[in-house]
């Protein structure tokens, strides 16, 4: 009696609260300890629900963040590079990764980097994201010559079908010298090179060099290299590029002496010059396994021995062979040559024909 009056006053106390709190589901479920409040109503109470605000009774979380798909922000991941710490007039890369969780595709998803301060506002547009894939948008942010020397807020949204998101990414403008400078081709442009490479003694390194002209007009860039070894860049040292667009060439440079050293890469644009430094570390010879010169033709000689040393087994079994099978026949003659002794023959008297008598 006391359990039913305990539930009643519990599903009774539920009930006013809910009634008291505008907005909230009036689904219960009811559970060991008595009814349990379900906001989305889909049968998982919110206590243990991945998703309390969207009903999702199957609780799907493919990437096994204790999130359900359902509530999985679609803006996965924002990468700013150079680690977020920009100086006055440079050039920021800006990566959004996004990820597909809801049980269908989406469609037509719209991304968009702004910050009214900076002066930034770039937009990008996916077509097509399946479920449970994954889309990439890069975005290249130039940063003011003169922006003040503090943190700021990017704002990264992406919108689908109404569906609007929106996260913030913070940035630190350092300040530079690059403020009242006049502006060139190389204030527009990414260059994107490894600042680092291993190579083996007596082999060619391979690196490959990233140029994009981020600027309004066309650009031209040559290319040259300061290195104590041999040096060339495929298809060709010059580039040209239009606006918006880039390109890449291959610098070939051959190891030299082992140990580190550093070459110059330049690269000239109007009246502008950039010199990247690259690392490079030449890898000893491996040394090779120490061989005796003569080991051939002791190997021939083995084998030489062995083979006389099998034929004369063979002969040997031979021999013996024909030995046994002359004993066989000599035996064989011996016994059809040797003549047969004549029987004696003995004669037998009657004994009652031949009786003496003896007096």
């Amino acid at each position: 009696m006391k359990w039913i009056v305990g539930t009643f006053l519990a599903v009774l106390i539920a009930s006013i609260s809910l009634i008291a709190a505008p907005g909230h589901a009036a689904c219960m479920v009811m559970t060991n300890f008595g009814p349990a409040p379900d906001f989305d109503c889909d049968g998982i109470i919110d206590e243990f629900d991945n998703c309390p605000g969207i009903a999702n009774s199957e609780q799907r979380d493919m990437d096994r963040d204790r999130i359900g798909d359902a509530c999985d922000s679609l803006l996965e991941e924002i990468i700013v590079n150079p680690d977020g710490n920009l100086k006055q007039g440079e050039i920021a890369h800006l990566t959004v990764r996004m990820i597909n969780s809801q049980p269908g595709p989406i469609s037509e998803i719209t991304v968009r980097v702004a910050n009214k301060e900076l002066g930034i506002d770039a937009e990008q547009r996916v077509a097509y994201i399946p479920q449970g894939e994954m889309a990439v948008v890069d975005f290249w942010l130039r940063i003011p010559k003169c922006a003040r020397a503090k943190a700021y807020d990017l704002s990264v949204t992406a919108s689908s079908g109404g569906v609007l998101e929106s996260q913030r990414e913070r940035i630190i403008v350092q300040s530079s010298d690059a403020c009242g400078t006049a502006d060139g081709p190389l204030d527009t442009t990414v260059i994107n090179v490894f600042n680092r490479i291993d190579v083996d003694h007596g082999e060619n390194a391979i690196i490959p060099i990233s140029i994009m002209n981020l600027g309004d007009s066309s650009a031209t860039y040559d290319l040259g290299v300061q290195s104590p070894g041999t040096w060339r860049i495929d298809p060709a040292p010059r580039m040209t590029l239009v606006a918006g667009h880039g390109d890449e060439v291959y610098l070939y440079i051959e190891g030299g002496n082992a140990g580190p050293y550093t070459i110059q890469l330049t690269i000239t644009s109007g009246d502008q010059t950039t010199v990247v430094p690259i690392d490079v570390y030449v890898r000893s010879p491996r040394a090779e396994p120490a061989v005796f010169p003569g080991l051939w033709v002791l190997q021939g000689i083995f084998i030489i021995i062995l083979l006389a040393l099998i034929i004369i087994a063979i002969v040997i079994v031979l021999r013996k062979s024909g030995r046994h099978d002359r004993h066989d026949s000599t035996d064989s003659a011996r016994i059809s040559e040797t003549p047969h002794k004549p029987r004696k023959r003995v004669a037998v008297e009657d004994a009652e024909k031949k009786v003496e008598t003896y007096y």
